[in-house]
């Protein structure tokens, strides 16, 4: 899958559009397609190098977020697949695209 990649603090060039593993849903979590990724002033922060606090690099910004649910396991068959999810604060080492959920997420819809 393509996600965007900070390895180092600086401007827009900063930001690479590279080629990552599908992540596979953990213990107790189901994997979600992304649909929509939302980039705020924090990841700028980030990406300029400049926020109170920095996550560990290489990172992928984006933390707010909704998708399906695409994978699951027997922990969380209480989600269907194709059912909609959104919340926000995420790791910022997981890609986008597709990520890991805990089997309680913030919001359910």
């Amino acid at each position: 899958m393509k996600a965007i990649l900070l390895r180092r603090p600086g401007g827009p060039e900063a930001l690479e559009y590279v080629e990552v593993p599908t992540p596979v849903p953990g213990e107790g979590k189901v994997l979600v397609k992304a649909d929509t990724i939302g980039v705020s002033m924090p990841e700028v922060l980030v990406r300029r190098g400049t926020y109170a606090w920095m996550p560990p690099l290489p990172a992928i910004p984006g933390i707010e977020l909704s998708g399906t649910v695409s994978l699951r396991n027997a922990e969380a068959a209480r989600f269907a697949l194709d059912s909609l999810l959104e919340g926000d604060g995420f790791e910022p080492s997981v890609p986008r695209k597709f990520f890991g959920w805990p089997v309680d997420p913030p919001v359910v819809s």
